[in-house]
């Protein structure tokens, strides 16, 4: 088993899921791509993720239904909010976690119970805490 960061232990008190929520996970920078998608699938949740908004619109559009999404702002093809007006109109209930690594005060799309924003650098528990928190207010997939 290979190294863990110390963020890991920090979540021994965050149980993970029974139901199995489907996740997108849109985060062009590789290796956060990479423990985002480990960290979360070790909780139970099944992860599907893009590097690209483009690859997200194309895995929505053909899959049965995410419960949520979580996407970067900065994506090299187009914003993350960009994506998420485009995913809401094929899945308008998709609860959506927005990450970035500007000031979390400029995301200007609306956010309510089943939207919110994760500024960079974040724990993994925090992380996992707000999948928790908005997969609680989700409607089913």
């Amino acid at each position: 088993m290979r190294d863990r960061p110390a963020a890991f232990g920090a979540m021994a008190s965050i149980p993970p899921l029974n139901n199995p929520f489907k996740i997108l996970l849109v985060e062009d920078e590789p290796s956060v791509r990479f423990l985002m998608n480990e960290v979360l699938s070790e909780r139970g949740f099944e992860v599907r993720d893009a590097a690209l908004g483009r690859d997200a619109l194309r895995q929505l559009s053909s899959a049965d239904g995410f419960h949520l999404m979580i996407v970067d702002l900065g994506l090299p093809d187009m914003t993350g909010e960009e994506v998420v007006r485009k995913a809401r109109h094929m899945m308008p209930d998709v609860a959506v976690l927005f990450v970035t690594g500007q000031i979390a005060d400029d995301v200007r799309f609306p956010l309510d119970a089943t939207t919110d924003v994760l500024a960079k650098p974040f724990s993994l528990s925090q992380l996992v805490e707000a999948v928790h928190r908005l997969l609680a207010n989700a409607p089913a997939a």
